[in-house]
């Protein structure tokens, strides 16, 4: 029964993870080449602070 409840709770907090706009842009940034990003004047690593900037200090 604990099991079930685990995986209940495990299949949930995913579910609420990936249908949230954060994480889905970034898994576009994710999806993205390196020479895409650059072409784009930016790294990797700016684009997710952008992401984040509301939450975080990056």
């Amino acid at each position: 029964m604990t099991d079930s409840i685990a995986h209940g709770l495990t299949r949930a907090l995913t579910f609420l993870s990936h249908n949230n706009p954060r994480y889905q842009q970034l898994d576009r940034v994710q999806s993205m080449t390196d020479a895409e990003i650059s072409a784009r004047g930016t790294t990797r690593a700016a684009m997710v602070r952008r992401v984040f900037s509301d939450r975080f200090y990056l």
